[in-house]
């Protein structure tokens, strides 16, 4: 028990090594250095730029609308005072390089955009409903008077709730996810080094999934996530309606997964939570939930999350044959809803469909969860759609906070609060620019 703490704590350290920026060395003082608006570079801190630029980090968060001291790389940052390059004017676009939809690169601003493609950052704000001056890099901008827009991307996420690395993915013969490993897996990428650090708990698991955030919430159906939700980036960000969001879920639309339909966050809440639509199955039975969510589908959210439960309450039984054929029911749930995404016009082509789970399960007993060790901790991931490379298997390791800002990467939405990182190896840049 000794050496199989110690490896798991040189594993989780290393973990944690690997998902650190190395800061890039000292920026120099100039007046490039700081010409607003100023593009954040890994090792950045608000403190830093503040220092750098000769103004204070309560003018720096005023400025860009932040209600933390977080940061992330490649983010765009308003420096009061400091010269703009955001004027009205136009220009001559260059040829070939202003396609419609603009794929941002790193440096890019809106000002930068709209010089190199003859606009304005009015016109560019304007057609990209765009609130402020903020981009980041891979984020797609419609070019005002250019070819036609490409249809929105929605993305669906599928939570499995506890199955066990080493009976899915871990397992060598793959017998209980037949369609996630010979069928889905070709077509996209999956994680072989994906973890919840967090709370191995189906609440704070399902949390930091939709949040980024590592949340020490209640399990017990009272604990509401405190960071905001993908739920509410989305519509913040976009000013959709409840109806282009869906959380789908077994039980008490009041009860645990209920809660998850928006978070206390200040300046986000009910006011931007998700459509909730709910089964009245018992729990261990997925089916419910697939029926429930085919329905909501048919209403055409563009983000979806939808929660199975039956393999976490199987286990807990300690009925390891209802288990495992929890397991292979949860594979075709996911198998079935990518079937469904794709006959309808409104998803096919432009749908990214996530496939994961909040927590594993102690690996010397499958009834148990909640604690630390790496087969509680160790999850997957499946991510397969229009931007996501087929056939590939990603070492790297990465946690569950990882998929909020990866989703918002891909509906081109920010995620300021996450504090994960984008997952750029499934989000690469759309085709044609």
């Amino acid at each position: 028990m000794v050496k199989r703490g110690l490896y798991a704590l040189a594993l989780i350290l290393a973990i944690a090594g690997g998902l650190a920026w190395a800061p890039l060395g000292s920026q120099p003082v100039s007046a490039v250095g700081c010409a607003s608006p100023y593009v954040v570079r890994p090792g950045d801190s608000l403190a830093r730029i503040a220092r750098l630029c000769e103004t204070t980090v309560a003018e720096l968060r005023a400025a860009n609308h932040l209600t933390s001291d977080l940061i992330h790389p490649g983010w765009q940052l308003v420096i009061p005072g400091a010269s703009s390059g955001a004027a009205p004017v136009t220009a001559t676009p260059v040829s070939g390089a202003c396609a419609s939809p603009y794929v941002v690169r790193r440096g890019d601003s809106l000002a930068r955009i709209a010089r190199l493609c003859g606009t304005t950052v009015e016109a560019l704000k304007a057609a990209n409903h765009l609130t402020r001056d903020l981009i980041f890099p891979d984020q797609l901008i419609a070019l005002p008077g250019g070819a036609r827009w490409l249809p929105a991307p929605k993305v669906v996420i599928v939570v499995v709730d506890g199955w066990r690395y080493a009976d899915t993915f871990g397992d060598l013969s793959h017998e209980h996810i037949p369609h996630l490993w010979n069928d889905l897996r070709p077509l996209g990428a999956w994680h072989a080094a994906i973890y919840n650090l967090g709370q191995t708990q189906t609440a704070a698991g399902h949390a930091a999934i939709l949040g980024g955030v590592w949340q020490p919430i209640a399990n017990d159906g009272t604990g509401r996530p405190t960071a905001p939700t993908l739920f509410e980036y989305y519509r913040k960000a976009t000013r959709a309606p409840a109806s282009e969001t869906a959380l789908v879920f077994n039980g008490d639309p009041h009860g645990k997964a209920g809660q998850w339909a928006y978070s206390t966050a200040a300046g986000y809440g009910a006011a931007y939570g998700a459509q909730v639509y709910h089964s009245d199955g018992d729990g261990y039975d997925d089916g419910v939930v697939l029926a429930a969510a085919l329905g909501a589908l048919a209403q055409h959210p563009r983000l979806a999350v939808i929660a199975l439960p039956a393999v976490d309450e199987w286990a807990h039984t300690g009925d390891f044959a209802g288990y495992l054929r929890a397991i292979a029911g949860a594979d075709s749930a996911a198998w079935q809803i990518w079937q469904a995404l794709q006959s309808d016009a409104f998803y096919a082509g432009q749908t990214t469909l996530l496939v994961t789970n909040d927590h594993g399960r102690q690996l010397e007993n499958f009834t148990q969860h909640g604690g630390d060790s790496l087969s509680e901790q160790h999850v997957t991931l499946l991510t397969v759609g229009p931007r996501t490379p087929a056939g590939q298997e990603v070492t790297t390791p990465r946690t569950l906070r990882d998929i909020a800002p990866t989703v918002g990467a891909l509906l081109n939405i920010p995620t300021p609060l996450a504090e994960g990182e984008v997952m750029w190896e499934v989000v690469k840049p759309a085709r044609g620019n």
